[in-house]
C-alpha cells in the first residue's frame, strides 16, 4: 500500500482548485530498440529519419491515497485515485544522427475516486522531449559501448487538474543519461531534475524534485529482452517535519519482443518502493508500437552456432572504415597517390585535395602524398609550386587506390616589352635577351632576337627574374625584374660598346682580367668585363669549346708561375660557370711565363705578358692549335 498523508478537513475543494499529476509515470521514448528501459531514458544510437509510434495499457492500482487519524490514533487510507486505467501514448523521429524529438501523452480510460465513483475518460499532460546524443555508441548489433546524452522535455498543462491527474501549469526538466551496450547486457542511468508549478494543498507541496533511475537489460534472445528498472523521485525542498516520507520510489520488471516486422510488444509490472504521491500499490503494462527502425550493422564475432549467411568471411573479423562493412570481411581502403610532375619529372606542390568529406589542404612532396580512399568515390586536386606552375585533376579511386596525377604547367601572366637602344638612344638591331631565374620554367627559354625596331617582347610568369642584354661589338647589361600578375612593362635597355671582339680563333677582350696582385682572386672592376664574355659564350653556342688559358711574367720561379696562371684561369673559369655556362664548354688551362707576347725586361712588357685568355678551341685548325 502507499501512503499520502493527507490531513482531515475541507480539502476537497482545494484539491480541485490546485490539483497536480499523481499518475506517477513517466515512459521513456518507447521504440523498438530492445536495450531501451520502460522509463528510464537511455542515449543509444540513433539514425536520421528513424521513427516510431506506440502505445502502452496500464492499470495501477492507488496512486494516491488519503490518510485520516481518527480518535486514539488509529489511522484510515483511503484511495483518492484508484484502479486507473491508461493508454500511454509515445511517437518520435531521429531528425540526425545525434538528435531526437518525441511526443508523450496519456489518455485516461477511466478511474474510481474517494467515494468510488467512477470517473469518465479524460487526457493527461502532453510531454514533448528530446534527446541529444554526446556521446554516440557504436551501432552495431553486438553492443556499441558507452553512450551519453542529454535529455530535456516541457510538460503542457492538458490534464485533467481537478482530478489530480494533471498539472496546474506549465512543468519541465534537463538531465543526463548514460549507457554501456554489451553484448547481451545493457546497462543505463539518468539524473535529472523536473520543476513543478507551485501547489500547496495541505501537505503536498508538488515540489520540484531530482528524478534518478538505474535499469538493467538482459537481451535474451536476437527479438526479446527483460529490464530491471527502478526510478526514485527526491524532493528539492524540505518538507514539514510532520508529515516527512521517503521520496517515491517504484521498481519495474518488463518484457520486450520485436520481431523483424517493426512491431514492438512490452509486457510489465511495477510495484511500489516508498510512500509517496504517484506511487501505484502495483502496475502492470501491455504494450503494442510499430518502429521503422534502421537495424544496426551485424556484428562479427564468427563463433560457431553463430554465423550469419550475411558474412562472407566467417573466420575474419570485419573492418568497419565504410568500405564493404555489410560483408563481414577485412579489408582496406585503396591508398590514393596524389602526384605532380612538370615535363614527366615529379615536382613538389602544394593545395587543395577534394573527397567525399570535403576540402583539404595538403603539401605533396616529390615522392607523392596518399590519402585512404574508398573505392568508387571521387578525388580532385588543385595544385601549385612556389614558382608560377599550376595543374588540375580528378578521379576515381579504385580498390587498389589507384593515382591522381596532376601535370603542371607554367602560367605565363604578365608582358615585357624590351627595347634595346645605343648610347645615341636609336635602335639597336640583333639585339638578345635572355632571362634567369631560380624557376626556368617561368621564364622564356633560350635567347631571343629583336626586331629592326630592337623591340623584343615576352611573355612571361610573375617573379623576380634576371634579364641580361646584349648584340653584336656591344656591351652585356643585366637588370633584375619584378614582375606581378597582369604585368605589362616596358623595359628600356641602354647597350653600350662592347670590351670584347669575337675573332675567329678567340673572343679576344680589350681589357685585362684584373686580379688581386700574386693572387688568383678576381677584382670587382673585371665582374661587367666577364660577364660580357659569359654573354658572347651563351648567345653563340656555335662557337663550341673556349679555352681559358692564364699567363704571367717571368718573375718568380717557373713553379710558383705555372701554379698561379692555372689558379686564375681556373678562378675566370668558375665565374663564367656561375653566369650559366655549361662547365662542358670550359677548358682552363694555365701557361705560366712560356707564352709571352712582349720582352719581360720592360715593365709594360711584363704588364702585358699578366693576361688571360679565351681561345675558341673548337674553331682552330688541329695543325694550329696550340700546345703549352
Amino acid at each position: 500500500m502507499v501512503l499520502l498523508p493527507l490531513l482531515s478537513g475541507a480539502w476537497a475543494q482545494d484539491a480541485a482548485e490546485a490539483g497536480f499529476d499523481a499518475h506517477g509515470f513517466e515512459m521513456a521514448p518507447h521504440d523498438a530498440d530492445l536495450r531501451d528501459p520502460l522509463v528510464v531514458p537511455r542515449p543509444g544510437a540513433l539514425v536520421q529519419g528513424d521513427w516510431f509510434l506506440s502505445g502502452v495499457f496500464e492499470y495501477a492500482r492507488s496512486p494516491l491515497v488519503r490518510v485520516t487519524s481518527a480518535e486514539g490514533g488509529a489511522e484510515s487510507v483511503e484511495p483518492v485515485v484508484d484502479n486507473l486505467l491508461a493508454l500511454n501514448l509515445s511517437a518520435g523521429v531521429a531528425v540526425h544522427d545525434r538528435v531526437r524529438l518525441e511526443l508523450r501523452a496519456p489518455v485516461y480510460g477511466m478511474n474510481t475516486t474517494l467515494d468510488n465513483v467512477i470517473e469518465p475518460p479524460t487526457f493527461g499532460d502532453v510531454r514533448a522531449s528530446g534527446t541529444l546524443l554526446l556521446v554516440r555508441p557504436a551501432y552495431i548489433e553486438g553492443g556499441g559501448g558507452p553512450g551519453l546524452g542529454l535529455v530535456a522535455h516541457l510538460d503542457l498543462p492538458s490534464g485533467a487538474e481537478g482530478r489530480f491527474l494533471g498539472q496546474d501549469g506549465v512543468a519541465g526538466g534537463v538531465g543526463l543519461a548514460g549507457t554501456v551496450e554489451l553484448a547481451s547486457t545493457t546497462l543505463s542511468a539518468h539524473v535529472g531534475t523536473q520543476f513543478n508549478p507551485s501547489v500547496d494543498l495541505v501537505n503536498v507541496t508538488n515540489a520540484d524534485r531530482v528524478v534518478t533511475g538505474l535499469a538493467a537489460t538482459f537481451l535474451t534472445s536476437r527479438t526479446m529482452a527483460i529490464t530491471l528498472e527502478g526510478v526514485a523521485k527526491p524532493s528539492l525542498q524540505a518538507a514539514p517535519d510532520s508529515f516527512a516520507t521517503l521520496p517515491p520510489a517504484e521498481a519495474l520488471l518488463s518484457a520486450k519482443i520485436a520481431p523483424d516486422n517493426g512491431t514492438l510488444w512490452t509486457f510489465g509490472a511495477a510495484g511500489g518502493l516508498t510512500d509517496g504521491p504517484g506511487v501505484a500499490a502495483f502496475r502492470v503494462f501491455l504494450g503494442l508500437g510499430y518502429a521503422d527502425l534502421t537495424p544496426p550493422e551485424p556484428p562479427d564475432h564468427d563463433v560457431i552456432g553463430t554465423l550469419r549467411a550475411t558474412d562472407q568471411c566467417p573466420l575474419e573479423p570485419e573492418t568497419l572504415n565504410g568500405y564493404k562493412d555489410e560483408d563481414g570481411c577485412p579489408d582496406r581502403l585503396g591508398a590514393l597517390l596524389v602526384e605532380a610532375s612538370f615535363g614527366g619529372q615529379p615536382r613538389k606542390a602544394s593545395g587543395e585535395l577534394t573527397g567525399p568529406d570535403g576540402v583539404a589542404t595538403i603539401e605533396v612532396p616529390a615522392h607523392g602524398f596518399q590519402v585512404d580512399a574508398i573505392p568508387g568515390s571521387s578525388w580532385s586536386a588543385k595544385l601549385h609550386d612556389d614558382g608560377c606552375l599550376e595543374g588540375e585533376g580528378s578521379v576515381v579511386a579504385t580498390e587498389g587506390g589507384g593515382t591522381l596525377a596532376i601535370a603542371m604547367q607554367p602560367v605565363m601572366d604578365a608582358k615585357v616589352l624590351v627595347e634595346a637602344v645605343g648610347e645615341d638612344d636609336l635602335p639597336v638591331q640583333n639585339a638578345t635577351t635572355r632571362w634567369v631565374s631560380s624557376h626556368p620554367e617561368c621564364v622564356p627559354a633560350g635567347l631571343t632576337l629583336s626586331d629592326d625596331r630592337g623591340m623584343i617582347a615576352h611573355e612571361i610568369a610573375h617573379g623576380t627574374h634576371k634579364l641580361v642584354v646584349t648584340a653584336p661589338e656591344r656591351m652585356v647589361v643585366e637588370q633584375d625584374v619584378v614582375l606581378v600578375p597582369g604585368d605589362d612593362k616596358v623595359i628600356r635597355i641602354r647597350l653600350g660598346t662592347s670590351k670584347i671582339v669575337v675573332e675567329k680563333e678567340q673572343i679576344r677582350i680589350l681589357e685585362k682580367v684584373q686580379f688581386e696582385t700574386a693572387k688568383a682572386v678576381i677584382r670587382p672592376e673585371s665582374f661587367g668585363l666577364l660577364d660580357e664574355v659569359a654573354a658572347v659564350i651563351l648567345a653563340n653556342p656555335d662557337l663550341g669549346r673556349v679555352e681559358v688559358a692564364g699567363h704571367t711574367d717571368d718573375r718568380g720561379s717557373d713553379a710558383y708561375n705555372q701554379k698561379l696562371s692555372e689558379d686564375r684561369a681556373r678562378s675566370v673559369a668558375e665565374y663564367l660557370q656561375g653566369k650559366g655556362i655549361d662547365p662542358g664548354r670550359l677548358v682552363s688551362v694555365g701557361y705560366g711565363e712560356t707564352r709571352p707576347l712582349e720582352t719581360n725586361r720592360t715593365e709594360s712588357g711584363r704588364e702585358a705578358n699578366r693576361r688571360v685568355e679565351f681561345n675558341l678551341i673548337d674553331q682552330i685548325e688541329p695543325s694550329q692549335e696550340k700546345t703549352p
